[in-house]
């Protein structure tokens, strides 16, 4: 996933003005990948947590 941050801030770096644009364009899109991305993260660390939970009962 780390890559989406590195391709979003290397276009910011070479063409701000199109960046804008189309940031401005798919703002909804864009929140809503990035309230998944945490979605996920939070998710995973969850299920982690419990099944090692499960091994120390």
């Amino acid at each position: 996933m780390v890559w989406l941050i590195v391709a979003g801030a290397a276009i910011f770096a070479a063409l701000p003005g199109w960046c804008a644009t189309i940031f401005s364009a798919f703002c909804l899109a864009l929140v809503l990948l990035l309230a998944a991305l945490i979605v996920r993260g939070v998710s995973c660390r969850g299920r982690a947590l419990q099944d090692r939970d499960r091994v120390d009962r």
